[in-house]
């Protein structure tokens, strides 16, 4: 989007940056709610904010089954008649977007929820230097993290690694050429070879990361807050965990809580 009117994600003012045109902008539709439902207003004539829409979609979707949401899809052409409140045009591809997650998105083990409500957040931020951003998804359960994943994007030389959605379309036609978009736990093996080539890591992205998941899930913040205050390292208190910056990862997924 254009950098004048749309915030950017995470690092888009650092090295991340630097990968696409400088009046141009990554976007995150939710965070610049305004903006681009005003764009949507003008362009598309939307009669209501992409916000809107999409938590209607999403409360449609919240409490079915996969079954129930494939039935769904099958006996409505247009999604959109029967989700109240939501008006998008491929409505029906978000929801199918929804399934395909249900079915086969990445998956992590949490605690056993048995009181309380399930409460789902996301954030975005910068534990591990400018030249990527994260995305940290939580499910809280009262206080506690009930459940954590957490994945980073960052720019690298097109080659053996797998880019983001619509690399090859419209949205990749804003990278620096050469480069693509990739998700580092995706590209697990290949961003685990460029660790080891270039930072003598002993061992994958996703291991060290799957450790950091696993100590945060039970805990509360103002657990992990204390264990940070306690330790000058990380590293030494993440069974598992080698990253460097074990300490910043562990510290976002704290402040994502909060």
């Amino acid at each position: 989007m254009a950098k004048a009117d749309f915030k950017g994600v995470t690092s888009s003012d650092g090295g991340f940056g630097e990968n696409y045109p400088t009046d141009l902008v990554l976007a995150s539709k939710l965070e610049n709610d305004e903006a681009y439902s005003k764009m949507m207003a003008e362009k598309g004539q939307a009669t209501k904010k992409y916000s809107e829409s999409m938590t209607a979609l999403m409360d449609f979707a919240a409490g079915k089954t996969i079954a129930e949401l494939e039935k769904e899809l099958a006996d409505n052409e247009k999604i959109t008649d029967v989700v109240t409140g939501a008006t998008f045009s491929d409505g029906n591809g978000y929801l199918q977007a929804v399934i395909d997650t249900a079915k086969n998105g990445f998956g992590v083990a949490g605690i056993k929820a048995t009181d309380g409500e399930i409460e789902l957040t996301h954030t975005y931020a910068a534990p591990h230097g400018d030249k990527a951003f994260a995305i940290i998804s939580l499910a809280k359960v009262g206080d506690k993290i009930g459940a954590a994943y957490v994945d980073e994007f960052q720019f690298l030389d097109k080659g053996d690694v797998q880019g983001v959605p619509n690399s090859d379309g419209g949205f990749g036609e804003n990278f620096e050429e050469g480069t693509v978009l990739i998700s580092k736990m995706t590209n697990n093996g290949a961003y685990s070879k460029m660790m080891a080539d270039k930072g003598q890591a002993t061992q994958d992205y996703a291991e060290s990361m799957n450790a950091i998941l696993a100590y945060v899930t039970g805990k509360t913040a103002a657990d992990i807050d204390k264990d940070v205050s306690d330790n000058e390292n990380m590293v030494d208190v993440v069974t598992g965990a080698t990253f460097s910056d074990t300490t910043g990862y562990v510290k976002a997924i704290a402040d994502a809580a909060k």
